[in-house]
């Protein structure tokens, strides 16, 4: 099962029309099977092309947010491990930036679904690696943060509730993280972007779903008193895009509707 799963992805990216419309119907039944797991994880390497690997990636992503809840608690854990063992590699693959994304938000899927221990001990983990860590370290920290937030904000109505207000409850530790970055993306003259994605998602992660941030400006400051400053220091220098292959609008455009809402 797995060489023909090899072999419809290969012909997927392949330049035969027919071959690639026959690989995509048979992809998408297989997809939906427990074997699918497996297979998208052993195509996960650093000699997979990239487009390959993200497909594999993208499957993965796509069965946590489906299949999630009707896993047994063995199953999930050696699931986890896997694509937690799958992250960590793939920063170090050639090319592979959008792969350890897509993994760093099926981790998050996970752990989402999961509830608000495993969530709570995903977002720590990941707020104390930031804090400690270092250029990629920091990176994959902060995709991961991210994809969190994002993750919570799927969740149906009641679960996306009470899994926000238990999340937000380590929100100070969060922002001082993020405030102590962002000033040091500054200093450095680097990019501030995916410190300001993290933000947004975080303080936009209200817990009744009805728009609006999910603390004052009053709180913002008690946690972080430099952030908004450093804020408004990215958006008047323009350094919220700098560097690093990050669009510029994205950064500046983040930034102004977060100060909006905050001043």
């Amino acid at each position: 099962m797995e060489a023909h799963f090899h072999q419809a992805l290969f012909a997927l990216f392949g330049a035969d029309p027919s071959a690639q419309a026959a690989a995509n119907g048979w992809l998408a039944g297989f997809a939906s099977t427990s074997d699918a797991w497996s297979a998208a994880l052993g195509l996960l390497n650093g000699q997979t092309p990239p487009p390959v690997a993200f497909f594999c990636a993208n499957m993965l992503l796509s069965k946590a947010r489906a299949e999630w809840g009707g896993l047994g608690g063995d199953q999930r854990q050696q699931l986890h491990d896997a694509v937690s063992s799958k992250l960590q590699e793939a920063h170090a693959w050639s090319g592979a930036r959008l792969v350890a994304g897509r993994l760093a938000q099926t981790l998050a899927a996970m752990a989402a679904l999961s509830g608000a221990e495993a969530a709570s001990h995903l977002l720590m983990s990941a707020v104390n690696a930031a804090a400690g860590g270092g250029g990629v370290d920091t990176e994959a920290s902060l995709g991961l943060l991210t994809a969190l937030a994002e993750e919570v904000d799927r969740l149906e109505y009641a679960k996306r509730k009470a899994l926000a207000n238990a999340l937000l409850q380590q929100l100070p530790p969060l922002l001082s993280v993020l405030q102590g970055l962002l000033l040091e993306a500054q200093l450095a003259g680097a990019t501030a972007t995916p410190v300001l994605k993290c933000l947004s998602a975080w303080l936009r992660l209200e817990p009744s779903g009805g728009g609006g941030l999910c603390v004052s400006p009053g709180e913002l400051r008690a946690a972080a008193p430099q952030l908004l400053p450093a804020m408004l220091r990215a958006l008047g220098t323009g350094d919220s895009g700098a560097g690093g292959g990050v669009d510029a609008s994205e950064g500046l455009s983040l930034g102004g509707e977060l100060a909006a809402d905050l001043l």
